[in-house]
């Protein structure tokens, strides 16, 4: 009786299996949140000197007329729009895609008395910097009042 060699029958690949566009992304927790997703949250930095409050806000790739700023009873309301750059009319496949788009709003609360009608603002490589001028601080003085008779 002769027997079949089982070592030639199966052939085992050498190749790697072909990898999956979800094997180059990168897990991000805050994809899962459902309140995060086509928005994007631009990081801020406070300071002070002696005269000035300083407020840095970082805003890659965002034009400076996408940004609206306002101020309102000791709040810095900062909104605009990362808009997506133009794409070439080929069809793009994304490996990783962690970079977001469309509408941002933040509000930062100033603690300081700053005269929001003398703030500056420019935009510059990507950093927002908005300089407030520090008012002096009269809630502590005292203030005579006079009282009239008749």
């Amino acid at each position: 009786m002769a027997f079949k060699s089982m070592r030639n029958s199966r052939r085992i690949s050498q190749e790697p299996p072909i990898a999956q566009p979800s094997d180059f992304m990168l897990p991000r927790q805050d994809l899962l949140d459902p309140f995060a997703l086509g928005s994007c949250t631009p990081c801020v930095d406070i300071c002070q000197i002696e005269s000035l409050v300083l407020v840095r806000v970082e805003l890659p790739g965002v034009d400076a007329s996408d940004v609206d700023l306002s101020f309102q009873a000791g709040s810095l309301q900062i909104q605009g729009i990362k808009r997506e750059p133009p794409q070439s009319r080929k069809l793009l496949c994304y490996y990783c895609l962690e970079r977001r788009y469309g509408r941002f709003s933040r509000s930062i609360s100033i603690d300081w008395i700053v005269n929001p009608r003398q703030a500056r603002a420019r935009m510059d490589h990507g950093i927002l910097q908005i300089e407030f001028p520090k008012l002096k601080d009269r809630r502590g003085d005292g203030v005579k009042i006079k009282i009239k008779g008749k």
